[in-house]
């Protein structure tokens, strides 16, 4: 029976080994050694309320309006859309494709007390800002409650 010395450090390099392995294997089998295929992708976006809205903004550079589509159904907004690649332009052509690309489709759970109806959509320098107005209670003013 032999006894070895356990060396930490080189297992350590072993592992790096193997990880670095499983990570050329996957980007030999991406053509271009980009981040992203075309497929789904999913945009970022921020939710946040004001006094008078909840408001979604959404991430989608490089989009049209008429490249997306905004839906508000039982409380639950959609948007969903396609960014495609730029035509004119062969994929032989690309040296590296890191930008998504694709159809994306996100659904999104809205508070209860929202005017879904009179929602309205602004998409400016490639962010999408979705306002659906708060519903305000006729002659609801704020009422300070005594403690006993």
């Amino acid at each position: 029976m032999t006894v070895v010395q356990w060396d930490p450090l080189r297992e350590l390099l072993a592992l790096k080994d193997r990880m670095n392995k499983i990570i050329e294997n996957a980007m030999s089998r991406s053509q271009y050694g980009g981040a992203a295929d075309a497929g789904t992708w999913s945009p970022a976006v921020d939710i946040f309320e004001t006094p008078e809205s909840v408001v979604i903004a959404a991430e989608l550079p490089g989009l049209s309006p008429a490249d997306m589509e905004i839906r508000v159904a039982d409380n639950t907004l959609t948007l969903k859309g396609e960014r495609k690649l730029e035509k004119g332009i062969q994929q032989e052509n690309y040296h590296r494709i890191e930008r998504s690309y694709g159809t994306f489709f996100r659904t999104f759970p809205l508070p209860s007390g929202v005017k879904s109806s009179e929602a309205a959509a602004e998409y400016k320098q490639g962010i999408l800002h979705i306002r659906i107005p708060k519903a305000r209670e006729a002659g609801a003013k704020p009422m300070r409650i005594q403690i006993s």
